[in-house]
């Protein structure tokens, strides 16, 4: 699963470990998958929706999200969570600074009209 300016799927083939977009660590073992072709393929189509290409954000959902899902969908499982624990902890810290953030500018601007009644 890869981002995209177009509205088209996200969801791209290609060869374990050869995606040229990324740099593997290692490959886990989750199971076998039992499916037939014709299932794992419906699975796929069954996703597209959901993983559209400009919906791809690079913490909330990204190629592991879709890693996750599509696993679960295969009946093998979740992978395991240290693989997208640092865009979980990216997206937690991107909540708390647009919380602060904005928690800052509601004072700012209680403070400004104070301001301006005081000026008044």
């Amino acid at each position: 699963f890869g981002g995209s300016h177009v509205q088209q799927s996200g969801i791209f083939a290609c060869n374990p470990t050869r995606c040229p977009m990324h740099t593997y660590r290692e490959s886990i073992y989750l199971g076998d998958c039992a499916l037939p072709r014709g299932c794992v393929k419906a699975i796929l189509h069954d996703l597209v929706p959901n993983w559209m290409g400009p919906t791809y954000d690079m913490l909330r959902k990204n190629c592991c999200h879709f890693s996750n899902e599509f696993a679960i969908e295969l009946g093998v499982g979740e992978i395991p969570s240290w693989t997208h624990r640092l865009a979980s902890v990216g997206a937690i810290v991107q909540d708390t600074l647009h919380v602060n953030k904005a928690t800052i500018d509601s004072i700012v601007s209680h403070v400004e009209g104070d301001k301006y009644n005081l000026d008044s």
